[in-house]
């Protein structure tokens, strides 16, 4: 009964993963590519765009993930086909309201540059819209931002 217990409970996390990193945008290129995160390619028009040049320009693939995706499993499964992680909205992965909310995505990314990846970043805004917490938030993005290899600056 127990190994029946533990298959069952093994097949749940599967299942939840495989949906967890399933993309939400994706485009095939014959070169390594691009993993973006947040993919929020529903509601705003700017990522769609974006890669959609970059595909065709470049030949690259291009896969948007939910910002869950963004785990060291994930990365190293996608790690022969993709060579770059592409960040937006940095407010879907730190918590500005604490002092240490910016750890869990410093230690992933991190982990990203050690197996080989190049983070690039879009600056949409200097801070989150109608943030509480602006001067924790500069502090923050700041201590994330030593990890980027690029970085894109929307005026």
């Amino acid at each position: 009964m127990q190994v029946f217990l533990e298959k069952k409970r093994h097949e749940a996390e599967e299942k939840k993963y495989k949906s967890t990193v399933e993309s939400k945008f994706a485009l095939k290129g014959s070169k390594n590519g691009i993993l973006f995160f947040p993919a929020w390619v529903g509601n705003n028009p700017y990522q769609k765009l974006l890669y959609e040049a970059i595909n065709k320009k470049n030949d690259i693939s291009v896969s948007g993930h939910a910002k869950e995706a963004l785990c060291e499993r994930f990365l190293k499964e996608k790690r022969n086909s993709y060579d770059y992680i592409h960040l937006h909205w940095l407010q879907a992965f730190i918590d500005f309201s604490d002092d240490a909310g910016a750890d869990n995505l410093v230690s992933i990314l991190t982990y990203a540059k050690s197996i080989g990846y190049k983070i690039i970043y879009t600056a949409h805004n200097i801070t989150s819209h109608d943030t509480e917490f602006a001067e924790r938030e500069v502090v923050l993005r700041k201590k994330v931002a030593k990890l980027f290899d690029y970085a894109l600056v929307q005026w």
